[in-house]
């Protein structure tokens, strides 16, 4: 779990140029600035970029995110030394996080056949395995139940 501050930027996928002259008047207005891009946009809803900053706390975030999504991957680049990642440990760390997509999506097939209140229930919840609060829970209901 990652307790850090958080930062990220969104910025629109538009590219603005100006004229950047000595002598150019400031500030800017919206009329000295060319904008490329809009047809990128989405009618019903503005499409974004997302970016995180470069600073320590970006950084941070993002090997913390990184080591919680992609343990493998980070690994690698834990392993590395400050030098660039080895690139057969890197193939062979995304070939092992391949294998927890694989897992996932064969769990999802498997609850999928399932037609049980439990598999109703998990599929609610966009799980795809009973976490242990849930098996502590229904069991304590269970037992109550008796």
């Amino acid at each position: 779990m990652y307790r850090g501050p958080i930062w990220f930027d969104l910025d629109l996928p538009l590219r603005m140029q100006w004229d950047e002259t000595e002598g150019k008047q400031w500030p800017l207005t919206e009329d000295d600035v060319s904008v490329t891009g809009i047809e990128k946009l989405h009618t019903e809803q503005v499409s974004y970029e997302v970016s995180i900053g470069g600073d320590d706390t970006g950084y941070d975030m993002r090997e913390a995110i990184t080591r919680w999504a992609f343990p493998n991957i980070q690994r690698v680049f834990d392993e590395r030394d400050d030098e660039v990642p080895d690139p057969t440990a890197l193939r062979a760390a995304v070939k092992a996080e391949l294998q927890e997509m694989i897992r996932y999506t064969w769990r999802a097939a498997q609850l999928d056949r399932r037609s049980d209140p439990e598999a109703e229930c998990l599929r609610t919840l966009g799980l795809t395995a009973v976490p242990p609060w849930m098996k502590a829970r229904t069991k304590k209901m269970q037992d109550e139940s008796e």
